[in-house]
């Protein structure tokens, strides 16, 4: 019987300890003109930079219906000249493990780079769509993602969602702390 709802309390711990999705949608103001600004709940650390020649920030967060041909559903980040190094702020032992976003690259330069710990990946789509795209890091070999680099003459971003979960060595020190609780259990037991 103890063996049983021993394995059933891990069966429960391993169906907590599964992904959680953060989505970062730009639903919110961010301070014009500022260098970095966090999303609401700190998960997204935006750090933006002017590309030469232009000296000034350029990004802007709103519906971007007078902007763009086909506006996204709600608000998103529209680029210029410049670059968005997106960092995430986690918990202790948890990381990202892949992640989507959507772009429209209105004209001119895009790079989309995400870089992880194994590897990193460059997406550089061609200029003058006239829908929302979308990428997907599924299936890639990046290791725990540690960034995102949008660098943009012209494009606009929407609904970047990260797969965060918890660090494999967490998760085996947990079950070991488990393991070692039943053992004692039992010792005592006899």
């Amino acid at each position: 019987m103890k063996r049983v709802l021993f394995l059933a309390a891990l069966c429960l711990f391993a169906a907590t300890a599964t992904a959680a999705v953060y989505v970062e949608d730009f639903e919110y103001a961010a301070p014009p003109g500022q260098a970095w600004f966090t999303s609401p709940g700190g998960v997204f650390y935006h750090r933006t930079t002017p590309m030469p020649p232009s000296p000034a920030l350029n990004y802007a967060i709103d519906d971007l219906s007078s902007y763009l041909s086909t506006p996204c559903d709600g608000q998103s980040i529209l680029l210029w000249n410049g670059s968005d190094t997106i960092t995430f702020n986690l918990q202790s032992g948890q990381y990202v493990e892949s992640l989507s976003l959507d772009y429209f690259n209105v004209s001119g330069e895009l790079q989309i780079r995400v870089t992880g710990t194994d590897s990193f990946y460059t997406w550089n789509p061609l200029p003058g769509q006239v829908i929302w795209e979308s990428i997907d890091t599924a299936g890639l070999d990046l290791g725990q993602i540690t960034e995102i680099r949008l660098l943009s003459e012209e494009s606009a971003f929407d609904n970047i969602a990260i797969n965060v979960v918890p660090e494999p060595a967490s998760l085996a020190l947990l079950a070991l702390g488990g393991l070692v609780l039943r053992r004692r259990k039992q010792a005592k037991s006899i």
